[in-house]
C-alpha cells in the first residue's frame, strides 16, 4: 500500500517567505547604502569587507533554498 500525505498550501508559510524576502531585501539595501559613501572602487575590495560579502551571499543562498524547498513541496503535492 502506498501512503502519501496530502499537502495543502500553508498561508502562514507564504507569509513567512514574503517577510523573509522583505527583511533580506531591506538588509541588502542598507548594506549598499552604507557602501555608497566610498569614493573609489578600490576601497570595496579590501579584506575587511569580505565577511560582509560572505554574509550577503549566504543569506541570498539561504533565501533561495527557502523558496526552492517551498516550491518542491508545492510540486510534489
Amino acid at each position: 500500500m502506498n501512503s502519501s500525505k496530502s499537502y495543502k498550501r500553508n498561508p502562514v508559510l507564504i507569509k513567512q517567505i514574503r517577510a523573509a524576502s522583505i527583511v533580506w531585501l531591506i538588509g541588502i539595501i542598507l548594506i549598499i547604502w552604507s557602501f555608497s559613501d566610498f569614493t573609489s572602487l578600490k576601497q570595496l575590495v579590501q579584506i575587511k569587507y569580505i565577511p560582509i560579502y560572505i554574509i550577503s551571499l549566504l543569506s541570498a543562498a539561504g533565501l533561495g533554498w527557502f523558496y526552492y524547498s517551498y516550491w518542491q513541496k508545492n510540486i510534489s503535492a
